[in-house]
């Protein structure tokens, strides 16, 4: 059995490794994004509920003293429980996708009952607003954090992906893919993932790794226990 490499940020890792760990799975951390978190005031006058689209924004949203009085519509299960943690009551969980929880609040909020808190990253994949505002939700989008890039990969990861070592390469966004597709290619590891199985998170994750020369496998449904199921079917312990 080789080696898994998680790619996401360290705070975001720690259940994913711990779950694989555990299963007896020889697992690494080297993130591809580092998160810092902005100095904010939180505005949440006249809003019905808060959008996490991220653990992330939840982490920066109680960093910036937010309040947890108000129900939360989480985009998936990880996201969910870090709301829980942090003290909120009321969680809507979507099915880890900004389109699913899109359909969520629609299906639970009305848009005469205030506004849409939605505490964010500096870069976003889908534009909530934009799914929303044409059933004439007001959503107040406020940049919480910066996702900043790795600038490359550590010699550690590319001597593993020389001589063979990693087996899998998790990604559960496509910025974080593109991230990885550009280091790989820039580095010229692109050549040594021949036999490397890239778990994605959803298809959209997956459309940014056609070009590389590695077998990828998608989520059933885009949650983090699901990426942990294709692990197990894929990779013998």
């Amino acid at each position: 059995m080789g080696k898994i490499w998680i790619t996401r940020p360290t705070e975001d890792s720690s259940h994913l490794f711990k779950t694989l760990t555990d299963k007896g799975y020889d697992v690494f951390v080297e993130p591809l994004l580092d998160i810092t978190y902005n100095e904010v005031k939180i505005d949440t006058e006249n809003c019905q509920a808060i959008v996490f689209t991220s653990a992330n924004g939840v982490r920066a949203y109680i960093h910036n003293k937010g309040t947890t009085d108000l129900p939360v519509y989480a985009v998936g299960d990880a996201t969910a429980t870090e709301a829980k943690k942090a003290g909120f009551k009321i969680i809507h969980i979507s099915q880890g996708d900004v389109v699913f929880l899109s359909e969520t609040i629609k299906e639970h909020a009305k848009p005469k009952d205030g506004a849409l808190y939605h505490g964010a990253g500096g870069v976003v994949a889908k534009d909530l607003s934009a799914l929303l505002s044409a059933h004439k939700y007001v959503v107040k989008r406020q940049t919480l954090y910066e996702a900043v890039p790795a600038v490359c990969i550590s010699r550690t990861v590319c001597n593993h992906l020389k001589k063979g070592f990693i087996s899998g390469v998790v990604l559960m966004s496509p910025r974080t893919a593109d991230i990885f597709v550009r280091t790989v290619r820039t580095q010229k590891m692109d050549n040594y993932l021949e036999n490397v199985i890239v778990f994605s998170l959803s298809d959209a994750v997956a459309d940014k790794l056609r070009s590389l020369d590695c077998k990828v496998v998608v989520a059933n449904d885009p949650t983090q226990s699901d990426v942990i199921s294709l692990i197990e079917e894929y990779i013998s312990k």
